[in-house]
């Protein structure tokens, strides 16, 4: 059971981290038509980790505290790969 919840978690990060500003891109290039650099921003504003905000949120409500710590923390280690890969594909 804990190892089909890391496996949920895991998927939901991928989602975020690389899905997420993929279709940014998308909509920001071909829909939009913006600039290199106003795309640039807003795809690595979207491939950023999840926000502290949400955890204090989890914590003030009492529910789910661990799992969005853990999301937290795991997001922005894996942010750190999803930046790169995104600087190298925007620049």
């Amino acid at each position: 059971m804990k190892q089909n919840k890391l496996h949920q978690f895991i998927d939901r990060l991928r989602l975020k981290i690389i899905l997420l500003p993929a279709l940014v891109y998308m909509m920001a290039h071909y829909v939009f038509d913006l600039a290199a650099s106003r795309t640039a921003m807003l795809v690595l504003l979207s491939a950023s980790p999840l926000g502290v905000n949400a955890y204090l949120i989890a914590t003030e409500l009492k529910q789910h505290e661990s799992t969005l710590g853990s999301t937290v923390i795991l997001s922005t280690l894996l942010s750190v790969f999803s930046f790169s890969l995104w600087l190298t594909l925007l620049i």
